[in-house]
Order: C-alpha cells, then structure tokens, then sequence
C-alpha cells in the first residue's frame, strides 16, 4: 500500500465560513411556494447544527417578510380601491343633487302647465258655450229677418236686415258688434210693433 502523502482534510466551504454567503445562500434557494412546506415543519426539531437553526430562522424571517409585504400590497390596494368608491360616492351624490334640482324645475313647469291646461279647459267650455249662444242668437236673428220681411215688404227694409244680419255674422266674436246687432233688432222689434 502505498501513500500519496499527507492527506490534506476537506476544505471549509464558503457556506460554513461566511454568514452573509450563507444568508444569501438560503434565501436564494428559498421560493414562494416553498414557504407553506417550511411552516409545517418549523416547530419539529431539525436538529443541533447551527446551519438547520439558521436555515430555519431564515425561513421564518423570510417567510414573515413576504407575508408582510403582500398584506401591505393588499392595504395599498384596497386603499386605493377606498379612495376610488369614495370618489365615486360623491360623483353620485353631486348628480343627484343636480337631478333633484332639474326634477324641482319641471315639477314647478309642471305645475304652471297643469294650471295653463285648466285655464285652457275653461276657455273651451266658455268658447263652447259662447258658440251655442251665437248659433242660438243667428237662428233668432233669421227668424226676426224672416218675420220682417214677411210683414213689411218694404225693400229699404230689407236690404238693411240683410246688411245688418251679415254685419252680425261677420263681427259676431266681438262684444261692439254684439251691442250693435243687439240695438238693431231692439229697432226691428220697435219698427214691428208700430
């Protein structure tokens, strides 16, 4: 048996030797989804090593950082997602406030036009009723003319009956005019009783 000279022992790996070579180490092997793996076993004894103590105080470190940075993302986001839905909120409060205003207006036009519309149903009713009279008055006006006619058959007379009755009929929808046919047969029926 021969011997190649002294046996030289293992060297010291970087790992062992420097702790920031050892952290980086760690962390880089360390992945998201191996971080619920680690959390199951983190309470059983790993060992006595001070690489396991380190490696599992690494992934409790490791593991608390990303948690917590995902729970500040989500406050972040919901935050922003607060701030939006308040903006929102008060968008909608300013338009209804707007649309209450605009539903105030047409409900006073509204009012003025239900007023309007009354006042127009009563003008009808009286242009109505004023129309009947009228028709009534041309019937008795054609009868006095007729009745006249026939007793006096004078033709002055009845010239001026025509021209009376067509004045009549002409400006019956003014009141002078009504107080003028009025007058003319107050004559008529004073002419017919001499």
């Amino acid at each position: 048996m021969t011997s190649q000279g002294l046996v030289a022992p293992p060297t010291i790996t970087l790992l062992v030797r420097d702790k920031q070579h050892a952290v980086e180490m760690v962390q880089s092997i360390i992945k998201d989804k191996d971080l619920d793996k680690c959390s199951e076993y983190e309470i059983e004894f790993l060992g006595e090593s001070g690489l396991f103590d380190l490696m599992r105080a690494l992934v409790r470190m490791r593991a608390l950082q990303i948690r917590r940075f995902a729970q500040e993302a989500m406050v972040k986001c919901l935050k922003t997602h607060l701030a939006n839905k308040g903006d929102q909120i008060k968008e909608c409060k300013e338009a209804i406030h707007l649309l209450n205003r605009e539903v105030n207006t047409y409900k006073a036009k509204v009012t003025q036009l239900e007023g309007i519309a009354r006042w127009v149903e009563e003008l009808t009713k009286a242009n109505t009723n004023l129309t009947t009279e009228l028709t009534a008055f041309h019937e008795q006006v054609d009868k006095v003319k007729a009745d006249t006619i026939e007793e006096f058959p004078n033709p002055i007379l009845t010239s001026w009956l025509a021209n009376t009755v067509k004045a009549s009929r002409t400006f019956a929808s003014r009141p002078s005019s009504f107080s003028l046919v009025w007058t003319s047969l107050k004559s008529i029926s004073i002419l017919q009783s001499q």
